[in-house]
């Protein structure tokens, strides 16, 4: 008999974890902590998302004004290049009317 209390002193159960009122306490206050970082989580993401879309919607207005631009340039320069060809021609008409006129 003696032998076997000896043997029962010893013995380990693993039965429920008994916590302390302060271990449950901080483990209700996590769990209910993790939704409210979640939602906070979530909300940055949000918030994120819609200055990288603001930041979008800008870039692409600015891009729509430089090919606007461009059109403008192209156009100046084609109508430029008209009007120069155009007074050459009268140039050179003048040029063989003048040539010819004193020959």
């Amino acid at each position: 008999m003696e032998l076997l209390l000896l043997s029962l002193r010893h013995v380990i159960l693993h039965g429920p974890e008994q916590l302390s009122d302060d271990e449950l306490l901080r483990r209700a206050i996590s769990r209910v902590d993790e939704p409210e970082r979640t939602v906070r989580r979530l909300k940055q993401e949000r918030d994120a998302a819609a200055a990288r879309t603001a930041a979008y919607g800008e870039l692409e207005a600015a891009y729509r004004k430089a090919c606007a631009a461009h059109r403008r340039m192209r156009r100046a320069a084609l109508t430029l290049g008209l009007v120069a060809a155009g007074l050459f021609v009268l140039l050179v008409v003048s040029v063989l009317v003048a040539w010819r006129l004193l020959t």
